[in-house]
């Protein structure tokens, strides 16, 4: 049986004027390795 560690959805995140990310939506498995980067590397 399968589990999410993470659950997201249509999520939006905005910096002052300018929007990072746009309606994300994603699931991470147990035991999954994942990583989430922005264009500068972090």
């Amino acid at each position: 049986m399968e589990v999410n560690a993470i659950s997201i959805c249509n999520l939006t995140k905005d910096y002052g004027k300018q929007r990072g990310v746009v309606n994300l939506s994603l699931q991470v498995q147990q035991r999954d390795i994942f990583g989430f980067l922005g264009p500068n590397g972090t």
